[in-house]
């Protein structure tokens, strides 16, 4: 039996058994940066959307080079006719370049 997940005040009722359109298309974008981190947040999104009742074969990956890239193939897949839903997951990191702060400051 799956429990009811409910965003509390707002009254959100997230519970398998409530949702409907588990037959739909479902993109999961991932980027290539950051891959140990971003390998294990597409594995817990792929757990949750079985978990949800939803078939594997209407799940597909699409990896992009980094976080820039993230957005335009969201954009891209969201046109898609046969998408229902788009999963954007990756990972910046604050580091010793500038590439977080070009990214956070977008």
């Amino acid at each position: 039996m799956v429990e009811s997940q409910s965003s509390g005040a707002k009254g959100i009722d997230n519970a398998a058994e409530r949702i409907s359109g588990n037959e739909g298309g479902y993109v999961i974008v991932i980027t290539r940066w950051n891959e140990g981190i971003v390998n294990g947040l597409l594995a817990g999104a792929q757990q949750a959307l079985q978990q949800m009742g939803i078939a594997d074969d209407k799940v597909r990956v699409v990896t992009v080079p980094g976080a820039f890239e993230v957005p335009l193939a969201c954009q891209v897949a969201a046109e898609r006719a046969d998408c229902d839903a788009v999963i954007a997951l990756g990972a910046v990191i604050r580091g010793g370049t500038p590439h977080f702060e070009y990214v956070a400051g977008e």
